[in-house]
């Protein structure tokens, strides 16, 4: 079943690790978007995502954390998760 997340625009599983990366794969393609309106309506909505996973489930991303430390600058940037978001997720 799909989270729910506040903004309530961007509805994903986030259940299995498939999910997780999924969610991920997602994220990344959707911050090459040239539009910024459109990153901005997804990106709190992916960040509750994530806060999610790294709160209820943090393994499901483990396998992801050496990517995610050495993502380009644009991605990273797009992925501007609160301190929280990033401490749990690793």
């Amino acid at each position: 079943m799909p989270l729910q997340p506040n903004g309530g625009n961007f509805l994903m599983p986030v259940e299995t690790e498939a999910d997780v990366r999924a969610l991920f794969e997602k994220a990344l393609s959707l911050s090459q978007t040239t539009g910024a309106f459109t990153r901005e309506r997804w990106r709190a909505d992916i960040e509750d995502h994530f806060y999610y996973v790294g709160a209820i489930c943090p393994q499901h991303f483990r396998p992801l954390q050496t990517e995610a430390v050495n993502l380009p600058g644009q991605q990273l940037a797009f992925l501007r998760f609160s301190f929280p978001t990033w401490l749990y997720l690793l």
